[in-house]
């Protein structure tokens, strides 16, 4: 499908009141992208619009390291770190993003980036009536509130819903 598939197995098991049930994630992931791609494509049709979603990533999120211990009852005897072929978070949900019919800007800024810059930044994006939807890679650098800065992205627009008035 145009959402793609995945190499690795996402299977889970769901306990219910008279027994277990496989659920094929994967099948479920593009059953939905699937579902998302035609409401795009009917919202563009109708309304001439795209749906956009603004992803803001600040510092380095670039989890394509993986801790491998090997466990014994004190804790780890030993960490390897192995690099992985993926790219970060932001990227993939980008990626998928696109596959389902959206505009995406992925905004990456360094580190150090002032508070205040950010909140700028997501107080442009809100007004900016051509974005649908905001999301913000976590962890902040330390330097940043991290709930001054989920609080600044208004309800309408929090892809996360970490918004008080989401909750």
């Amino acid at each position: 499908t145009p959402c793609g598939t995945s190499l690795s197995p996402r299977r889970f098991i769901v306990m219910a009141a008279n027994g277990a049930k496989l659920i094929d994630g994967r099948k479920l992931a593009t059953d939905l992208c699937d579902e998302v791609r035609t409401n795009s494509v009917e919202l563009q049709s109708k309304y001439g619009f795209t749906p956009e979603l603004a992803i803001i990533e600040v510092g380095d999120h670039h989890y394509g390291q993986l801790l491998h211990s090997l466990n014994s009852l004190d804790g780890p005897e030993q960490v390897e770190e192995i690099e992985m072929k993926h790219t970060n978070f932001a990227s993939l949900k980008a990626k998928m993003a696109e596959r389902c019919g959206m505009r995406v800007q992925l905004i990456r800024l360094s580190a150090n980036t002032k508070e205040a810059r950010l909140l700028n930044l997501i107080a442009d994006l809100m007004a900016d009536s051509n974005v649908h939807g905001i999301l913000v890679e976590l962890p902040l650098p330390p330097h940043i509130d991290e709930r001054r800065v989920l609080q600044a992205i208004g309800p309408a627009k929090d892809v996360d819903g970490f918004s008080y008035e989401n909750f």
